[in-house]
């Protein structure tokens, strides 16, 4: 592979072949059509990848339809023999093949050092939110990816916001509100009320104006007492699961 090394390394800067992770062929076809919303490096991975180097060995319309690479925003368009590099960060997608074969050489990259690898994923997270708040904003699979970015970096309040954005960009944010006010009943009937609390905050996220209809505040059986959760417009579910077990205790043994 040095001849290919030789050709392809000196587009990335000051690469060289000590910065190569590993080379691939990677082929799609009937059977694998398509590689859905990913990114091949995220923080605290273990990983040096920085960069993709690919090489379309396939000539599009001629050899297969369908199966674009889109990185972030940006559909990219290629010919047989063209390569073409970008952050291995970056959520990118293959969409599915409509026919044919597709093959691409793929060249990973290690080309940041350690100092360096906090600045290229800050660069990341610009790129996240400018996509989250633009482009991609009706794509659940990017609001998800942000959200285990942010999880990586240990900001577990960013990263429920962005998964609260994806379930919110999908065609069943409802079932999924309902479906976290239901975890969350059942997690105050079992006396997790910080566990309820969460399910409760989510629910309330997807779906805002969800915990504040009668018709579908959660029940609760607390000492053998029935009563009825309405999770007030308020933050703090926690404080007002707490003072409804309380009140039913106060019944049970009254």
């Amino acid at each position: 592979l040095d001849w290919v090394y030789e050709r392809l390394l000196p587009l990335v800067g000051a690469a060289t072949k000590e910065n190569v992770a590993f080379t691939l062929l990677h082929e799609f076809d009937e059977a694998h059509d398509r590689f859905d919303w990913h990114v091949d490096t995220k923080p605290n991975d273990g990983k040096s990848r920085t960069t993709n180097l690919n090489v379309m060995l396939s000539e599009p319309r001629v050899d297969f339809g369908g199966g674009a690479l889109q990185v972030g925003a940006h559909n990219v368009s290629v010919r047989r023999g063209d390569a073409y590099a970008y952050a291995a960060a970056a959520p990118h997608v293959v969409h599915p093949l409509a026919w044919g074969l597709r093959r691409t050489l793929v060249v990973a990259l290690n080309t940041a050092a350690d100092d360096d690898r906090a600045e290229y994923f800050r660069e990341a997270e610009e790129r996240y939110a400018a996509l989250a708040e633009g482009a991609l904003r009706h794509e659940p699979k990017l609001h998800l990816l942000r959200g285990e970015f942010f999880e990586a970096l240990g900001r577990a309040d960013d990263a429920k916001r962005a998964f609260c954005a994806s379930y919110r960009a999908t065609d069943d944010a409802g079932a999924y509100a309902r479906r976290f006010l239901a975890d969350g009943r059942d997690a105050a009937v079992a006396d997790r009320m910080d566990v309820a609390n969460e399910y409760f905050r989510m629910a309330r996220c997807i779906e805002p104006d969800l915990l504040s209809d009668d018709a579908l505040a959660a029940e609760l059986a607390v000492g053998g007492a029935a009563t009825r959760l309405y999770a007030a417009p308020g933050d703090d579910v926690l404080a007002e699961c707490a003072a409804l077990r309380a009140d039913a205790d106060a019944a049970s043994h009254a």
